[in-house]
């Protein structure tokens, strides 16, 4: 029900206008002196809406602004960032866990290898209400002592929603190169 009413502006909108087209019905029949009142029911109610989906973030917005966190701190080069969003039962390709991919994670990202990141395009799928799935497409530009200057790479990271907040749980490389799929945390980028 979350993500309906604070998913998108559409329901919000949808119901200022019902109360509206009602108010406006109202009006024209009411004669007392404060009718113009019943004009402002529809804007109002549509203003509430838009500061309750300002104040409410839904799972889509979390895990949407997680995954953005986690891409730029490719960038910045902020390991810490990164492990701080790994679920602690994270198990990736290879019996990867948490404890190896902090390490991994912390290796790569340790020594300007990475110039920048960004996304190129994203699709989210719902999978539970405390499991979704985040496919991307990312372009990232690596450091002059690296052998190659650029990768785009397809991605699915699964996140699963742990007390309040949503953990990444696993990360599958889906395509480098157009080449197929790599394992992410067996190959060094400095070795290319």
């Amino acid at each position: 029900m979350k993500e309906l009413i604070f998913g998108s502006l559409t329901f919000g909108l949808i119901m200022s206008i019902l109360t509206e087209t009602v108010m406006f019905f109202i009006w024209s029949a009411s004669r007392n002196e404060k009718r113009n009142l019943y004009l402002l029911y529809g804007p109002a109610l549509l203003a509430l809406f838009v500061l309750a989906d300002w104040l409410v973030e839904t799972n889509v917005e979390q895990v949407k602004r997680i995954n953005s966190e986690i891409v730029q701190a490719v960038s910045d080069e902020n390991a810490e960032l990164i492990i701080s969003h790994l679920s602690s039962s994270f198990n990736a390709k290879g019996g990867i866990d948490y404890a190896k991919a902090s390490v991994v994670i912390r290796d790569r990202l340790n020594g300007d290898l990475v110039v920048k990141s960004k996304f190129i395009g994203s699709k989210i799928e719902r999978k539970s209400d405390t499991e979704y799935e985040m496919r991307f497409t990312l372009y990232t530009e690596f450091a002059s002592g690296v052998q190659i200057d650029s990768i785009t790479s397809s991605w699915t990271f699964q996140y699963q929603k742990q007390g309040d907040v949503f953990k990444l749980n696993n990360v599958v490389n889906r395509d480098v190169f157009g080449y197929g799929p790599i394992d992410t945390f067996s190959v060094n980028p400095r070795s290319y």
